[in-house]
């Protein structure tokens, strides 16, 4: 991994350690979501729960105009919950140390009483909606995203691959997404509408069936 990013891992551990110190000395309690499903990997069951905490109902995302508009209404709630999210795609407030998309598009650190999720804001709007729910789904499994820093790949691709499914039914829940396409089998459309990137719409319409590859 480059230096940029693991000085941004480090930037960010500095300041949670920091929130952590002083949400336990304020007597603050944890939060009892992260972590709740580390022994249940049931895709359903994680996303309602998670949909229960955050307020938000099934089809939320649609009822915004625009992906931005979607994004803070998502960011409001989640912060809401005690979760920090720090949106840059530099390190700190130095223009000479971009964070290549490529190379992050965002990351997690688990934390019971101050989790942090870092988006990288370099990255498409609807790019990032997928990124914030993937990282939301490692709060509710309790598992950091570890990377190999020699590759920058999941070291554990059994919850990579989890948390991803967690993401997409989400964003795009099944039924939804059935309804919607019986009407509009429209690849465009059903991005606008659910607020993700045409690669998860076509993603989420291989794996239901609508699609070949």
């Amino acid at each position: 991994v480059s230096i940029n990013v693991y000085d941004t891992i480090l930037l960010i551990q500095q300041r949670q350690d920091w929130l952590r110190d002083y949400l336990i000395d304020k007597s603050f309690e944890p939060l009892r979501f992260v972590g709740k499903f580390a022994n249940n990997h049931n895709v359903g069951e994680i996303v309602s729960d998670m949909r229960q905490k955050l307020n938000l109902h099934e089809n939320w995302a649609s009822n915004f105009k625009t992906w931005a508009e979607a994004q803070d209404h998502l960011i409001k709630h989640v912060e809401d919950k005690g979760i920090i999210t720090v949106f840059n795609g530099i390190v700190e407030n130095n223009t000479s140390r971009p964070i290549p998309v490529e190379e992050c598009r965002g990351f997690v650190l688990v934390d019971d009483m101050a989790p942090f999720m870092f988006i990288n804001n370099a990255d498409y709007k609807s790019a990032q909606m997928f990124t914030i729910v993937h990282e939301l789904a490692h709060i509710w499994t309790g598992q950091s995203a570890g990377f190999d820093f020699r590759k920058l790949q999941p070291a554990d691709v059994p919850i990579e691959i989890l948390c991803d499914k967690v993401a997409a039914e989400f964003l795009v829940p099944t039924n939804t997404f059935n309804d919607f396409w019986a009407t509009t089998p429209n690849i465009k459309s059903a991005s606008r509408f659910f607020k993700v990137s045409e690669i998860v719409i076509a993603r989420r319409a291989l794996d239901t069936g609508k699609l070949s590859k």
